[in-house]
């Protein structure tokens, strides 16, 4: 386990709390909450600073809810611990993170003591929230319940070292805690330290401790997000000794392990044997199935719970919408919109944006501005999916009302609204559109972001400018295989097939795996330059060095490359020996004939 070099922090005392309050909150605090609560007071007072100076803070917005307002204020109860948990509660739940602060910070200044106080987990996720460690770092010691706090609030902002500290520095008093592991274990996860995830789930084993369903829980997490199959398998046969496999809990989230690591068998399998399904697991099974690319099953199991349950919640409604949208399902997409709005679902952002899908899908640009146009507060969910409805629609000029809409509402971009803006200008082929969404991303200090960067390649290719292209690419300092990708499709369209066979060997030489996309840019290069011995070789070595089997998008790209080159008769073979062959394969075919005046063989083609 890593420990922070940081070993005074455990000396550190209260008073630089003071110093937050004082300070750095001063200017900010009187603005925050005043939205949130209701009845308006004023009122001021002093409190020594470290040094023991007098500050004077006006506070023109301290209110509360009636709970409240019944014991005046914290100010007025310095000694009273129960109304510090009070205020402490009440502002955190209203969002007011500084306020809940304030008030224990005013409490100590006094003198009083802490021990009385229940509320140190609830203050510890208000400083999380205000994402500000150094003063998490002064709560230290305060009162042990403090602990899963300072894990949660720490791990939320990233800084591994200190969690792991405060948990080394618990062990030995709080060790049979196993919120105390959960924590950790989620935390790990959610940071993407899945090594370290596995070592603690190994040390927690060794520890004689009884994991409990939470921990089997995050376990599985770690398993999920690191496409761990082994390690959820083990998990798994971990669930069945402990007797836990039944428990809803547990079970729903081994299935959607099974379906985040690929064995979708497995997860239906778990599924059909359950005994007790509720609304979240059939939720679960839903919208994994729709999303894995079984938008039928997915419906199959909506209409069979419907049959089974009944009783449908938001959920349920949104994962059977995405399988109507995946499938081009309108009528069916219909019936769901009717059942939402009876269910007073039709207000629900995600619910909105999944019918603005189905309807552009369905090319109803109609009915998905009625969805959209029901809900006030919207967002950028709901302005992507017009904006990409509409560039979907060739509505180039709705799409961008769309977002100046957004803009108007104050609604902040993000990757997918400029993924969208980018998807209009290639559509349009307008390269000084490119160029303003460029500045805008750069301002929008987006321009690192590693999908916007591949997009923006593309895009400034479409529209012309392969020198831009080329220097996004070449600035990169993240580049996955899309990135290649990409680049090389832009280095084709532009014709420059050299500079493409130069860059697919540096791709290689720097690691990175060609796969069928690659294959098909460079095989379409070289179709379109006539380099019939070059295709050739590449695709032999799709073939033979990276065991890639050749699909219709690969063969067309031959098919095409012969029929150029006038080797009709050898492209209409290859032709005929496909297991199967579709409309693109026999028009490229159909075209060489056309090219080489080949009558004979063109009335063969046609039907």
């Amino acid at each position: 386990m890593h420990v922070c070099a940081d070993t005074n922090i455990g000396k550190l005392n209260e008073r630089p709390l003071l110093k937050f309050c004082w300070g750095s909150y001063q200017s900010r605090s009187a603005h925050g909450c005043s939205s949130k609560l209701h009845v308006s007071n004023s009122i001021s007072f002093s409190v020594h600073n470290a040094q023991s100076h007098a500050t004077t803070v006006q506070c023109q917005h301290v209110t509360a809810p009636e709970v409240i307002t019944r014991h005046r204020f914290a100010w007025d109860l310095p000694q009273n611990a129960s109304s510090v948990d009070i205020l402490i509660h009440e502002h955190t739940k209203n969002g007011c993170h500084e306020e809940a602060v304030r008030v224990y910070l005013y409490f100590i200044s006094a003198g009083s003591a802490t021990d009385g106080i229940s509320s140190f987990s609830t203050l510890i996720k208000a400083i999380g929230d205000l994402r500000d460690i150094q003063l998490g770092r002064q709560f230290h010691g305060h009162n042990k319940f403090v602990v899963n706090g300072l894990l949660e609030m720490y791990m939320k902002h990233g800084n591994i070292k200190y969690a792991e500290l405060v948990f080394d520095r618990s062990l030995e008093d709080l060790s049979g805690n196993t919120v105390l592991w959960n924590v950790m274990l989620l935390g790990y996860a959610n940071n993407g330290c899945f090594s370290q995830a596995l070592l603690l789930l190994v040390d927690l084993m060794s520890s004689g401790i009884e994991p409990d369903s939470a921990i089997l829980v995050s376990a599985l997490v770690v398993s999920s997000r690191s496409s761990n199959l082994t390690l959820g398998k083990q998990i798994h046969s971990l669930i069945k000794r402990t007797g836990l496999e039944q428990d809803t809990r547990v079970r729903t989230a081994l299935m959607d392990m099974y379906f985040d690591c690929g064995d979708r068998a497995s997860a239906l399998k778990l599924f059909r044997r359950s005994r007790n399904r509720n609304s979240i697991m059939w939720g679960m099974i839903i919208s994994n199935c729709a999303q894995s690319g079984f938008p039928q099953e997915a419906l199959n199991l909506y209409l069979q719970y419907r049959l089974e349950d009944g009783l449908v919640n938001g959920f349920i409604v949104l994962a059977s919408l995405r399988a109507c949208s995946s499938l081009n399902l309108k009528v069916e997409g219909m019936e769901l919109h009717g059942l939402a709005a009876k269910l007073g679902f039709d207000d629900d952002r995600y619910i909105v944006s999944a019918l603005a899908n189905m309807y552009m899908k369905a090319q109803d640009v109609g009915s998905a501005e009625k969805a959209f146009m029901r809900v006030s507060a919207r967002d950028a969910i709901m302005g992507n999916a017009m904006m990409t409805g509409y560039a979907k629609n060739d509505r180039v000029i709705e799409a961008l009302k769309a977002f100046r809409d957004m803009q108007c509402h104050g609604i902040r971009p993000n990757a997918v609204t400029i993924l969208s803006l980018l998807s209009i200008c290639a559509l349009i082929s307008v390269g000084s559109k490119c160029r303003e969404v460029h500045g805008y991303v750069i301002r929008q200090g987006m321009d690192t972001n590693l999908l916007v960067s591949n997009s923006l390649i593309t895009t400034y290719a479409k529209s012309g400018d392969m020198k831009s292209s080329r220097t996004i690419f070449d600035r990169m300092k993240e580049r996955d295989a899309v990135s290649w990708n990409n680049v090389l499709l832009a280095l084709g369209i532009h014709g420059a097939v050299d500079e493409l066979f130069a860059s697919f060997e540096n791709m290689k030489a720097l690691g990175a795996k060609p796969d069928k996309v690659t294959f098909t840019c460079v095989m379409s290069a070289c179709s379109h330059a006539g380099r019939l011995d070059d295709g050739s070789k590449y695709f032999r070595s799709m073939v033979k060095e990276y065991g890639i089997v050749a699909e219709l998008e690969q063969c067309n790209c031959i098919v095409d490359l012969l029929g150029r080159a006038g080797y009709l008769k050898e492209a209409h073979d290859l032709i005929l020996g496909l297991p199967s062959s579709d409309v693109r394969i026999w028009g490229s075919l159909l075209g060489a004939c056309q090219i080489h005046c080949n009558d004979k063989l063109a009335e063969l083609v046609l039907p």
